[in-house]
């Protein structure tokens, strides 16, 4: 569903009822992941939640097209959501941040002026930070773009050549694990279309090789420098899902999951990993994949209206897993589409409420695209608002 994950606003924070109070606690900030991802510390179910949404102040800068593709955090007071705004003339890095206070925007470079994006965030602590995107060059490459927080400003960081720039369609996703140890994902646009994983070791990126199984990677995650996973698809004609491993000394093909389509990726340890993203013949229907320590297996998920996606995912301390996206058709009167969300509660997946937020002048209220569990109670998304003109923050 990129036609719409590439539309995004920043999208809300929610808590879940006093069967996560117990549970609340900092999430480990190096599993605070691209595209929405992130991991936390495994443990006990967590209570259901109920809902709704409804819709909380946040930062539109740009005159139109104010989007945010990804969020991750660093603690209760150290969030950030990534993405991109219209200027009037040029798409422009947007990244906002939340100390506690509030959203407010952040200072962002702009490499090249012309088109910059950002779709990718993640942080290991309050002053280390990766955000990943494109930046277009005057003939239409797209070129990486690595920006690094080091706790007073956003600066650009080097990446190694890629002749065919990056597909935009598919991330990039970084994972920051710590000061010296991150990984990017994403795609090489160049002849036969490889994936492309890149390793920062303190010092500077460098192209990592690992099994060619996919054609593309869009998302990673990690619960520590020797459990890092990464999601993509692998070569026609079905295109199936493809998912890869680093044990800390390699990479290697986990699995490959023929009808799957995979956006988002969270590890909460080494015996629970989820992924999800769509599935079926036409990709209109959700998907969630669990890694149980020995294997990859489809997990039964609900599907609310006749299109449904899932986009970001994110496990929380003390258990429980999220899962936000976008679905259409429902016969709510609604519109075209609506954000739509997900909870995991140890034992099967619940449709959390999110229609209605933000209704727009067509009916269309825009899509959530990422989601971090900060602690316990707090669960950030990021999606679009209505009309894609302004950023959407929601509160559960």
């Amino acid at each position: 569903m990129r036609a719409l994950r590439r539309a995004v606003g920043p999208v809300g924070l929610w808590a879940c009822g006093a069967g996560l109070a117990a549970a609340a606690m900092t999430t480990p900030a190096f599993a605070a992941t691209g595209h929405g991802v992130a991991g936390g510390a495994s443990g006990p179910a967590a209570a259901s939640c109920t809902g709704p949404f409804t819709e909380v102040a946040s930062p539109s800068p740009g005159s139109q097209d104010n989007v945010l593709f990804a969020t991750a955090a660093a603690g209760a007071d150290n969030v950030w959501a990534v993405g991109r705004r219209y200027s009037g003339s040029a798409y422009q890095n947007l990244i906002l941040f939340d100390g506690g206070q509030g959203w407010v925007q952040a200072q962002a470079p702009d490499p090249r002026k012309f088109f910059d994006e950002l779709t990718a965030v993640s942080a290991s602590g309050p002053s280390d930070a990766w955000a990943v995107g494109t930046s277009n060059t005057s003939s239409g490459i797209a070129e990486p773009e690595m920006l690094h927080w080091d706790g007073s400003s956003w600066i650009v960081v080097p990446f190694p050549a890629l002749p065919g720039g990056l597909d935009t369609g598919a991330g990039p996703g970084v994972v920051d694990i710590s000061p010296s140890d991150a990984w990017m994902v994403g795609q090489d646009n160049g002849k036969g279309n490889t994936s492309v994983i890149a390793h920062w070791d303190g010092t500077s990126w460098s192209l990592v090789s690992h099994p060619a199984k996919a054609i593309s990677l869009g998302a990673v995650a990690a619960s520590g420098p020797d459990d890092v996973w990464a999601v993509g698809t692998g070569a026609g004609p079905s295109f199936p899902a493809v998912i890869e491993h680093f044990d800390g000394s390699a990479w290697t093909t986990s699995a490959t999951l023929p009808g799957i389509s995979l956006a988002a990726v969270t590890s909460a340890g080494p015996a629970e990993a989820w992924a999800v993203g769509t599935s079926g013949d036409s990709d209109t229907s959700t998907a969630t994949v669990e890694w149980d320590g020995s294997a990859w297996k489809v997990v039964p998920s609900p599907n609310p209206t006749r299109t449904d996606y899932l986009n970001g995912v994110s496990a929380t301390p003390g258990g429980g897993v999220w899962a936000v996206g976008n679905e259409a058709g429902s016969g709510l009167g609604t519109g075209e589409y609506q954000p739509m969300a997900m909870h995991w509660d140890g034992t099967a997946w619940t449709v959390v409420p999110a229609d209605g937020v933000a209704p727009g002048n067509d009916g269309r209220n825009g899509a959530f695209d990422g989601v971090v569990a900060v602690t316990g109670r707090r669960v950030i998304a990021v999606g679009f608002g209505a009309t894609q003109a302004p950023s959407l923050v929601a509160d559960l």
